[in-house]
């Protein structure tokens, strides 16, 4: 049995500001200059998930950006001098926070890179007046996301499992 969780923060005051990692700092995505090598590290970064399935640019970048919802200004990367390290990309829903994706490189992982690009996210959706922010995880990741998304203020709002059986 997998488990989807589904957390929430709920920001009545601003989050604190991030701390970021040492030669670490963010910037919104760049289209046109930031696909390809964010996509090589979103698929680098997912090839520890649980039945990862890799996915072609050409569907990424229809999947993810050939969409109403993007917005560059949401796509946040953490980058250590050219090298794209960590993204948090987030939707533009109306009146909703969202993050789709967070992704850290393997090599920047247990650092504070993902814990300040959803600190980053967090804060820029409560200045555009969202105060609830929302992503979901599934119980395969082996990341220990969940455990970063309750030490960050965020609960489980709802669950949703999957089941399967093998027919022999």
């Amino acid at each position: 049995m997998q488990h989807f969780w589904r957390m929430v923060i709920e920001m009545k005051e601003a989050p604190q500001p991030p701390k970021w990692p040492a030669g670490v700092s963010v910037r919104a995505f760049k289209p046109g200059h930031d696909d390809k090598p964010l996509h090589a590290m979103i698929q680098e970064a997912r090839a520890d998930n649980h039945e990862n399935a890799p996915i072609s640019f050409e569907g990424w970048r229809t999947l993810m950006i050939e969409r109403d919802s993007f917005d560059p200004t949401l796509w946040f990367l953490a980058a250590a001098g050219d090298e794209i390290v960590g993204a948090a990309l987030c939707p533009r829903y109306p009146g909703q926070g969202w993050v789709r994706q967070v992704a850290v490189a393997r090599n920047w992982r247990r650092r504070g890179v993902a814990r300040a690009l959803l600190q980053h996210a967090f804060g820029e959706f409560h200045k555009r007046g969202n105060h609830s922010v929302g992503l979901v995880v599934d119980s395969y990741n082996r990341t220990g996301a969940r455990s970063l998304y309750e030490s960050l203020g965020m609960r489980l709002d709802r669950q949703h499992d999957r089941y399967e059986k093998s027919l022999g």
